[in-house]
């Protein structure tokens, strides 16, 4: 019998523990947060003299978990894409895309997509313009 109140008593003081000197982790319900800041929305791009250059900053509450950028034609197709796992809470991305074989003036759509640990997800789009 008392080899079971020791038990009980250990066993009560583990849930006493656990309950008191943990905190529960918050629920996470906030989509990080995109600010394009270079292309804007219908720009056009003369690819003969400059490249498309694309610029973003994206921040979450908590920590990113994935970055991904997608350029795609009318059609679809992608054209160009990237993608990186983060785990920090703001990303910053630069580069320039150099499309090839342009004839005349060619609609294009960049899609940016960011997640968090939660699931949570934001996305920003925009349309553009790529001419020779």
């Amino acid at each position: 019998m008392k080899s079971l109140n020791i038990f009980f008593i250990a066993l009560l003081s583990l849930v006493i523990y656990f309950n008191t000197g943990c905190k529960k982790d918050e629920i996470d319900s906030e989509k990080p947060v995109i600010l394009i800041e270079e292309l804007s929305q219908g720009d056009t791009v003369n690819v003969t003299i400059d490249s498309v250059h694309v610029e973003f900053h994206v921040t979450d509450n908590v920590e990113l978990h994935e970055v991904k950028v997608v350029i795609t034609n009318s059609n679809g197709d992608v054209l160009y894409q990237y993608s990186q796992d983060v785990d920090q809470p703001s990303f910053q991305y630069h580069s320039h895309y150099i499309p090839t074989g342009t004839v005349g003036v060619i609609p294009l759509k960049m899609k940016v997509t960011a997640s968090d640990h939660s699931g949570n997800e934001g996305e920003q789009t925009l349309d553009f313009y790529i001419t020779p």
